[in-house]
């Protein structure tokens, strides 16, 4: 999922990690959250901030048949819940 979500951004790889899972607190829940860690960059203007990432990759997955997060049918991103959409949980 990496991978996938490096080139939707699209996002210099290495500044992205998968920091783990947890299961879903909502009664209901049958989702796993994917705790996802955007790293900044460094020095380079014309690369996009973390919070313009994190809304980026929000409008993405809720409208992810239109998005880059699905452009094949074997990508796990197409896995991802529309109606959650990308949350940013804390700042680091």
């Amino acid at each position: 999922m990496k991978k996938e979500l490096a080139i939707s951004i699209p996002l210099n790889i290495d500044k992205i990690s998968i920091d783990g899972t947890q299961i879903d607190k909502n009664p209901e829940g049958k989702n796993v959250i994917i705790l996802v860690k955007i790293s900044p960059s460094e020095g380079d203007n014309k690369i996009r901030n973390v919070d313009r990432i994190i809304e980026d990759l929000h409008v993405m997955v809720r409208n992810k048949e239109s998005s880059p997060l699905i452009y094949d049918d074997k990508m796990t991103t197409k896995y991802l819940d529309k109606e959650f959409g990308f949350t940013r949980t804390s700042k680091l």
